[in-house]
C-alpha cells in the first residue's frame, strides 16, 4: 500500500508562481536504495537566499528543473543500514543538503548525516522550536563560524566588519564574535533591525543614513576582516577600508536579483584586479560552505558539533523570524519576504 508525502518543487526558472506542492509515493524512496544511503523523516528545513537564486536561475550548478529546494534540514532517521558512523534508526540528525530539504522525507548519503548527540544520548524528542533553532546552526552558523575561524587568524583586538547584521548569518556572526571575545566588531544594519543585536557588543553602522566607507574614514578605522554577502560594486567599497594585511571575504551575492547577474558580478573581478596590483598584503577570498579549501564536508561536521555544544549550553541563540508549516502558499510568502529583505533572522519550514 502506497503512502504519499508532500514536497515542494520548483517547476521552472522564474518567480514564486513556479513553487508547487506535489505528493510522491514514499515507497519510491526505498527503491534502488544504496548501502550507503538513509531515509530521513524531516522535521524542519531552513530557507536560504540560495533557494531564491536557484528558483531565479542565478545560482551556479543547481539541478535541472523541476527539483526540490532546501539547503539544510533537521530530521530523524527512519531507515538506515549498518554503517561506520554508528548511526541508528531513531537518531536525530542534521544535514547540509543544498537541495531537497523542502520535503517530508529525504534520502541522503549516510556520510552527510550529522548526529545531534545531546538529543540522541538522552533519547529526547525535541519540539519544533528547538528543531528550528537547530536547523539554523547548519547553513547560517557553520558559515559564520568558518568565516571567523577557517580563513584568517584573528585575535581579540582584530577589527571585524559584518555586513548585513540583521540577517541569519549576520546575527550568527555577531553572537559568535561576542562569545569568543572580539572587542572591535562592527556591522552594517538598518535601524528597524537594530533591536535584534542591541544587546551584543557590536558597533552599528546605519547604512541607510551613512556610507560605511565614510563612517570608517571619519573614525580612522581600517578592518582586519570584512565579511561581505552583498555583491556588485559593494565589494569594491569594502576593499577600500581594508587594513594592509586584511582579508575581504565574499560569501554571497545578495544584489544578484536586484541588479542582475552581470552588474552584480562586476565587482568580483574588479576587486580581485585591485588586489593583484596592490603593493600590500590585502587578500580577497571567495567563500562557499563545504569547499575543499575550507575543509570540505568534514569541517562542516566538525563545526556543527562545536555549535551544537554552544547551543546546548546557551552560549548562542538562533534568531527565528517565522516557523511556517510547509504549504505551497507559505513557501511562496517566505520566498517573497526574503527576496524583499523583510526577514529578521531565519525563516524555517516545519513539516505538517
Amino acid at each position: 500500500m502506497s503512502q504519499l508525502y508532500n514536497k515542494i518543487v520548483i517547476t521552472k526558472k522564474g518567480g514564486i508562481e513556479n513553487l508547487k506542492l506535489i505528493q510522491e509515493d514514499k515507497n519510491q524512496l526505498y527503491k534502488n536504495l544504496k548501502q550507503n544511503e538513509a531515509i530521513i523523516k524531516v522535521y524542519t528545513a531552513g530557507l536560504a537566499y540560495a533557494d531564491i537564486m536557484m528558483r531565479e536561475g542565478t545560482y551556479p550548478g543547481h539541478p535541472p528543473y523541476p527539483f526540490t529546494p532546501g539547503y539544510d534540514i533537521i530530521g530523524q532517521i527512519e531507515y538506515i543500514q549498518e554503517n561506520p558512523f554508528h548511526l541508528k534508526k531513531g537518531n536525530f540528525v542534521g544535514a547540509l543538503t543544498v537541495t531537497g530539504g523542502y520535503s517530508e522525507y529525504i534520502k541522503l548519503p549516510i556520510e552527510k548525516l550529522m548526529p545531534i548527540s545531546y538529543i540522541n544520548k538522552n533519547h529526547k524528542i525535541p519540539d519544533i522550536k528547538e528543531c528550528a533553532e537547530l536547523v539554523s546552526l547548519i547553513l547560517n552558523y557553520i558559515t559564520a563560524y568558518q568565516l571567523l575561524f577557517r580563513i584568517k587568524k584573528l585575535n581579540s583586538d582584530s577589527y571585524i566588519l559584518i555586513h548585513g547584521g540583521g540577517g541569519g548569518v549576520g546575527t550568527a556572526l555577531i553572537q559568535l564574535t561576542q562569545y569568543y571575545g572580539f572587542k572591535n566588531t562592527y556591522t552594517t544594519i538598518s535601524k528597524r533591525k537594530y533591536d535584534l543585536i542591541q544587546q551584543y557588543n557590536v558597533k552599528p553602522i546605519f547604512y541607510q543614513e551613512e556610507s560605511f566607507v565614510e563612517y570608517c574614514k571619519k573614525n580612522h578605522i581600517l578592518m582586519d576582516l570584512i565579511l561581505d554577502p552583498i555583491g556588485g560594486m559593494h565589494f569594491l567599497d569594502s576593499y577600500k577600508i581594508l587594513n594592509k594585511n586584511g582579508v575581504l571575504v565574499l560569501y554571497g551575492t545578495y544584489n544578484f536579483l536586484k541588479q542582475g547577474t552581470l552588474k552584480s558580478m562586476a565587482g568580483v573581478p574588479l576587486t580581485y584586479l585591485r588586489n593583484l596590483f596592490s603593493f600590500n598584503r590585502k587578500k580577497v577570498v571567495f567563500y562557499l560552505i563545504g569547499q575543499k579549501k575550507f575543509g570540505g564536508y568534514n569541517s562542516v561536521k566538525e563545526d556543527f558539533s562545536i555549535l551544537v555544544e554552544l547551543y546546548k549550553n546557551k552560549h548562542i541563540q538562533p534568531i527565528i523570524d517565522t516557523i511556517y508549516p510547509l504549504t505551497e502558499e507559505n513557501v511562496k510568502i517566505a520566498h517573497k519576504r526574503l527576496q524583499e529583505g523583510d526577514v529578521r533572522g531565519k525563516i524555517v519550514f516545519r513539516m505538517l
